[in-house]
């Protein structure tokens, strides 16, 4: 099971919205099988399993039709 977390914060781009609280996180998780990247905004002071468990929850949502427009 491949589950990896790189942290890669853009400033400007999270200024520019208000959100200097946050941070930009590029996650891969694996889902049915299958590897999946995907970048989450996250609060500063999100523990790993937070972040992991948000970015699952975005895939799962993206990759499963039965869970669209829930």
């Amino acid at each position: 099971m491949v589950n990896s977390i790189c942290i890669y914060i853009n400033i400007v781009f999270l200024r520019e919205k208000g959100l200097e609280d946050m941070v930009e996180v590029t996650v891969t998780v694996e889902y049915k099988g299958l590897n999946y990247q995907t970048n989450v905004l996250v609060n500063r002071s999100a523990v790993e399993e937070e972040i992991f468990e948000t970015a699952l929850r975005q895939v799962k949502e993206q990759w499963s039709p039965e869970l669209k427009y829930q």
